[in-house]
């Protein structure tokens, strides 16, 4: 992206951030909706406790207001039964 100044290059880089957590937050909401356990959808909370993580940070990702650690957004992965590069495929999918 170009900015004229240093603050608009920054206001350019707090933008993708923001759009990347909300692209991140909509691919697990929409993984949570389709995957399924005993034939029942997830609950916040059971995909967290699956990733061992706290159920706020996982509401937080999913609403797109967190950006996780590589290793938090493993671990998110594997709790749906996904390789990490399949959850990031399904990030980028997100338009």
């Amino acid at each position: 992206m170009y900015a004229a100044n240093v603050n608009d290059y920054i206001c350019a880089e707090k933008h993708v951030i923001m759009d990347m957590k909300k692209r991140i937050g909509l691919a697990l909401r929409d993984l949570r909706a389709v995957y399924r356990v005993d034939g029942h959808t997830l609950s916040q909370q059971e995909v967290a406790d699956l990733a061992q993580i706290s159920a706020r940070y996982y509401h937080d990702l999913e609403n797109g207001t967190r950006m996780p650690s590589i290793d938090v957004f493993e671990k998110v992965a594997h709790a749906f039964n996904l390789p990490l590069s399949e959850l990031c495929k399904k990030v980028e999918e997100i338009e």
